[in-house]
């Protein structure tokens, strides 16, 4: 496997295809870029845990994005990705998580 199930780490990968970090934890150097052309930009990488998760699951029209009529299923982030180096998106934590239109997690 190339990283792990969680979605910051793999949004992370997508957009760097490096170890997280930027550091193998194998011998603890800096890395390069593996496989450059297989790269996405931020955007995508989102969108492919969100609205493209959503369409393979035939689950599109009600959830994968934030619209009106749709699940109320979201995090909330500490950080905007768009907003911090790429190699840093793995460390972000979640500030609060809404299933169903119900918090279910909130960071203290």
């Amino acid at each position: 496997s190339v990283t792990s199930l969680a979605p910051l780490e793999g949004i992370e990968t997508a957009v760097t295809r490096r170890h997280l970090g930027g550091v193998n934890p194998g011998n603890m150097q800096t890395d390069k870029t593996w496989m450059p052309d297989q790269t996405l930009n931020l955007e995508q990488a989102i969108a492919a845990y969100t609205i493209q998760g959503a369409y393979l699951m035939h689950m599109e029209d009600k959830t994968g994005s934030i619209e009106v009529g749709k699940f109320a299923d979201l995090v909330v982030l500490e950080e905007n990705l768009f907003e911090i180096p790429a190699l840093e998106i793995h460390s972000v934590n979640t500030d609060l998580t809404v299933f169903d239109g119900q918090i279910i997690y909130r960071r203290q």
